[in-house]
């Protein structure tokens, strides 16, 4: 983590040298104070490894390097508060002000000066200690070390849900839970410590859904993690909308006394089964228990928790899960390091392997991250005897876990270390957007500005990179195979917390009660899942991220946090909340990252808020309602690398010119007096936009749409576009016109056709990826002709609920791999998919798959690699 600390302090020297001409720093001889600092810096990362190789064993060492940090912290403030308070004087360099705000800058100039010096003599100082204690130069054994021990690990094959040993007591859950012996509502809870593999198991059920699903069995499954802190309502409402996702929409808020109703009307006469993952208290299943209704039908609650005195409380079996016996552990450490079952490499490993899966005792969670840090050393002895000597071993069974998941910090390349301690910044069972905290690390600066492919691309590489060291879990993945959402284990984020805090990188506040003794250090970043404590104002201003959660009170004044750059709320209700007023980001030129996501704004939120955020990369309202005034017009999504945000349209400016990606969300707007002017803004912002590379748009009714989407056609950079929204139905005719010719996705939803839409949109040359979504399509037959859809690799049919034939020519599609088809309730039979020879992957709903599986369609998939089931 120092080593990253390092290296962003050596960035901002050199913004610093780079800008010294132009700020008056010559005057003060400082440059060659800064390049003393550089040489220095670059001096002191040679012997961090060293030093932290003795830190655990002597505190002096440990010191150093805290040292080390907090120097690095110095230097990003010192710069970063410099260019703040010139761009303060900036604002003010007009009339009289003009010269007060020549008369302040040396002033700034000399106070910088006057920290560099300090910043010098702290780093002699730091110099004369490490020789005191004996750390040495490692810069040519740490890389050499590294070359011997460490290689390139590929992506593994091993799927961490199928922990050995697991089948059979799936097995036996799933037998219980269809037995009907018992007719009344019974509980189940798997019961174990953290790490055992409560969850994984509880998947591995809850994804059996051949055995759980059909006649005499179960009608409805639903899935719900808990975490420690829970809202009854909110899970009442989960449940509810699991039963009936249409009720969401047209019941936003609903009272906990009607939802227990309508989840009892819901689930009349259905025998379901909800399974509740890591339940920490008694208060919450008995909260849960007096609103699920008992049919006598042999309905079933699948529990996971920690403490046993929860699954007695729910009055049900225990399934008490073990540890893994020897040779199950052994077969889970070799599988994750891929060495075959057979092979010269397990003979030669296997005694120290033993010795290995030993101390583990028999703990999943342990064993998995243990094999992902051996899977980066030399299959030698020597390489894994040195792991198994790192590892402080004379301790109890759960803190020997804890020594396997730090240790897979400490095995972190350093410049990896600040991108992991991000994710301690989200709540218990967070499920994380891997957008979202992408798009937080390129604020941050984490992501270096040159490199191969995008700063996005680089991003989620690193993020695949904790995936393989099974540090983070996936949870979702997107079309192309890449994460989606993810999430931390429980155990691995109590790691990464007590990490972020010991090294002053988060600051996490997680309990009403909290009082940080802050010290003398100031905060960095925080993240406030409750109220803040009263001495967090004091020590927050030099804070680079706040992440603020759950609808609690806050007062802060956000505008006093001058070096923000990322500022996130997620779920925070603003009308209770005095946080927002004309001014509040004010003076924020550092902020890159700004997000609302799932809250309540005041009435009127104008985009006046951010007129003065220069520097702004992103802004997210997602499930967020934000109402405009008049004059001001849509409700915004969107990000660009390169462009800057905008909240509204107004028809001059040129603001947007560099925009790349841009969403827009007019629901709820779009029958207003004025929508005409608007539309024709929103064309005129479209015409002045240069490098557009994506465009998304949805409204609940779209009169104008066809009319708008012809003038795409001239936007060559348009490669991804988006239309969601019903079109006036004189006007529901396609044509090539309405798209830009370089055009290679496409998503349709709600769209009304009544003809059609195939024999228009398979003339698109570019087009690559199709999706028909909701609604886009209102008539009974598609049909693809010989050669169209040219380039086509991915085609998704959704929700196309009057469709009941698909005619698929000989070569159509000649280059399609992946077909998806769900909720095609009336299509009787399988297209002709034997027409499509490149197929590769197929999903289908649950009525097309069962049909798959019928002998008279066997000549249309066995040419398909894989064949799967999804539920949307």
């Amino acid at each position: 983590m120092e080593g990253a600390a390092l290296e962003f302090a050596l960035g901002k020297l050199k913004v610093l040298l780079d800008m010294g001409l132009n700020m008056g720093l010559e005057m003060y001889s400082v440059s060659d104070e800064i390049t003393h600092i550089q040489l220095a810096l670059r001096m002191i990362s040679c012997f961090l490894q060293d030093a932290h190789s003795k830190r655990n064993k002597k505190m002096a060492a440990k010191q150093w390097v805290n040292e080390i940090r907090d120097v690095a912290y110095r230097i990003e403030d010192a710069v970063d508060t410099f260019l703040v308070d010139i761009e303060d004087n900036r604002a003010r360099n007009s009339g009289v002000w003009s010269k007060l705000a020549r008369l302040k800058k040396p002033l700034k100039v000399k106070d910088l000066v006057d920290e560099v010096k300090s910043i010098r003599s702290t780093i002699e100082t730091i110099s004369q200690l490490r020789i005191q204690l004996g750390i040495t130069d490692d810069s040519v054994s740490g890389p050499q070390l590294e070359r011997e021990l460490f290689r390139p690990a590929g992506p593994s094959d091993v799927n961490d849900l199928e922990v050995v040993g697991f089948d059979r007591d799936k097995d036996q859950i799933i037998s219980k839970l269809l037995d009907t012996n018992i007719s009344r509502l019974a509980v189940l809870s798997i019961v174990g410590m953290g790490g055992l593999g409560k969850t994984t198991l509880a998947q591995k059920v809850y994804k059996s859904d051949k055995k759980l699903k059909g006649e005499g069995r179960f009608d409805c499954l639903i899935w719900l993690s808990i975490s420690q802190k829970f809202d009854v309502q909110n899970l009442l409402r989960e449940i509810l909308f699991s039963v009936e996702p249409n009720m969401q929409k047209e019941n936003p808020t609903i009272s906990q006394e009607d939802l227990t109703r309508k989840l009892g009307e819901s689930l009349y006469q259905r025998r379901y089964l909800i399974v509740l993952d890591d339940v920490w208290t008694i208060d919450l299943w008995e909260s849960l228990r007096k609103a699920l209704p008992d049919e006598n039908n042999a309905s079933r609650v699948l529990i996971t928790t920690r403490q046993e005195d929860v699954a007695k409380a729910a009055c049900g079996d225990l399934y008490e899960l073990g540890y893994l016996n020897e040779l199950d552990s052994l077969n889970l450490l070799f599988r994750k390091v891929n060495i075959p079952l057979r092979s010269q490499h397990r003979t030669d490993l296997n005694d120290v392997a033993r010795q290995l899966t030993k101390k583990c005792d028999g703990l999943p969670l342990a064993l998995i991250v243990l094999g992902s840090i051996l899977s980066r050393r030399e299959r030698t002895l020597k390489a894994w005897q040195r792991v198994h000597e790192t590892l402080d071993w004379h301790d109890e069974r759960a803190k020997r876990c804890s020594q396997v998941l730090l240790l897979s910090y400490v095995e972190l390349p350093y410049h990896l270390k600040p991108f992991f301690l991000y994710f301690a910044s989200f709540p218990e069972d967070y499920e994380i957007s891997a957008k979202h905290i992408i798009r937080m690390w390129i604020a941050e600066g984490f992501i270096p500005s040159v490199g191969n492919g995008t700063m996005e691309e680089r991003a989620q590489n690193i993020l695949e990179d904790l995936l393989q060291r099974s540090l983070v879990q996936v949870i979702e993945k997107s079309g192309d195979g890449k994460c989606k959402t993810c999430r931390v284990h429980d155990l691995v984020r109590d790691m990464a917390i007590h990490e972020a805090m010991e090294e002053n990188f988060f600051t996490v506040f997680t309990k009403e009660d909290d009082e940080i003794q802050f010290s003398a250090q100031k905060v960095r970043r925080a993240t406030l899942q409750c109220s803040p404590p009263t001495n967090f104002g004091m020590h927050s201003n030099n804070a680079r991220s706040l992440l603020i959660f759950r609808p609690y009170e806050y007062k802060l004044n956000i505008g006093e946090i001058r070096l923000l750059k990322v500022l996130s709320f997620d779920g925070v209700d603003f009308r209770r909340n005095k946080i927002i007023h004309k001014g509040w980001l004010e003076g924020l030129i550092h902020l890159r990252y700004l997000s609302f996501r799932n809250c309540r704004l005041p009435f009127e939120f104008p985009s006046i808020y951010f007129s003065n955020l220069k520097n702004i990369e992103t802004v997210d309202f997602r499930e967020t309602f934000i109402n405009y005034p008049d004059e001001e017009y849509c409700y915004i999504v969107h990000y660009s690398q390169q462009g800057k945000v905008v909240s509204s349209f107004p028809s001059k400016g040129n603001h947007l010119k560099n925009i790349q990606k841009l969403k827009l969300n007019l629901l709820g707007s779009s029958r207003s007096s004025s929508i005409k002017e608007r539309w024709k803004n929103l064309k005129a912002m479209l015409t002045r936009t240069k490098h557009l590379i994506s465009f998304a748009i949805l409204a609940d009714y779209l009169p104008l749409l066809s009319k708008f989407t012809r003038g795409l056609s001239c936007h060559e950079t348009i490669q991804s576009l988006y239309l969601g929204g019903r079109w006036k139905r004189d006007m529901c005719v396609l044509n090539l016109e309405m798209f830009p010719t370089n055009l290679t996705k496409l998503t349709l939803e709600g769209s009304d056709f009544e003809e059609d839409p195939m024999p228009i949109l398979e003339m698109l040359q570019s087009l690559t990826v199709l999706r028909l979504r909701y609604k886009s399509f209102m008539g009974t037959k598609l049909t693809c002709t010989e050669g169209g859809f040219p380039s086509l690799q991915k085609l998704e049919l959704r929700s196309l609920h009057n469709v009941s034939h698909w005619d698929i020519k000989e070569r159509a599609m000649p280059k399609l791999t992946h077909l998806k088809m769900v909720d095609l309730i009336n299509l009787g039979v399988l297209p002709e998919l034997q027409n499509v020879q490149t197929l590769h992957n197929l999903e289908l709903g649950k009525g097309l798959y069962e049909k798959s599986g019928q002998p008279e369609n066997h000549h249309k998939i066995q040419h398909i690699l894989s064949v799967r089931k999804v539920e949307w």
